[in-house]
């Protein structure tokens, strides 16, 4: 996937990303705040490539553990992860490296290669609230139940505030009314009031 934008002042598009953007999990890029630059999520030049699991020889038994005496009304998902190769190839699926590019395709490294599912500047845009996908991975819940870690950066990258670690939710009754748990405070105007709190 390519970056493209269209100047009404020349009636002109240009081409300002080479064809390398990741949008596996959602948009791959965003506005910073001054409308002069973007954030661009960017394939690694390391990727690896993805294993056939038509053709590939297991290294192990595929090994579920559910813990003693919790029960949960959990829904039934169709593609979920199903082994370790599935977790390889969804690791290269998702891994991305933010890069920062302004209109004229100048590009520079902003955060480091990993698994980014959400990236929201502040109202103001000093701040960028950022979550990232963690292991145990789950062959029974889809990846938005997966561990996630949220982290406060600068707009230059820097990172601020480790804000809120979230576990693997597995045990979750159905309905409307079911909530994971600790999400409270993992918002953008939370983690910002947290931030102007401490200083």
């Amino acid at each position: 996937m390519e970056l493209w934008y269209f100047d009404f002042a020349d009636a002109q598009a240009r081409r300002i990303t080479a064809d390398n953007l990741n949008a596996t999990l959602g948009s791959p890029f965003g506005w910073f705040r001054d409308s002069k630059s973007l954030y661009i999520s960017v394939l690694p030049s390391d990727r690896p490539a993805l294993t056939d699991t038509r053709k590939a020889i297991p290294s192990g038994p595929t090994v579920s553990v559910s813990q003693e005496g919790v029960q949960a009304q959990n829904r039934t998902y169709q593609d979920l992860l199903q082994n370790k190769i599935d977790e390889d190839n969804f690791d290269a699926l998702v891994t991305s490296e933010i890069h920062k590019v302004d209109l004229s395709g100048r590009t520079e490294p902003f955060l480091s290669k990993d698994i980014y599912t959400r990236l929201a500047f502040s109202p103001d845009g000093s701040y960028l609230l950022v979550a990232k996908l963690r292991r145990p991975y789950s062959y029974s819940v889809p990846y938005s139940r997966f561990p996630t870690v949220t982290d406060i950066y600068d707009v230059s990258g820097k990172l601020l505030i480790h804000f809120h670690e979230r576990p693997l939710i597995e045990a979750l009754p159905k309905g409307f009314m079911a909530t994971p748990g600790q999400e409270n405070g993992t918002s953008a105007g939370g983690a910002i009031n947290r931030l102007r709190s401490i200083g």
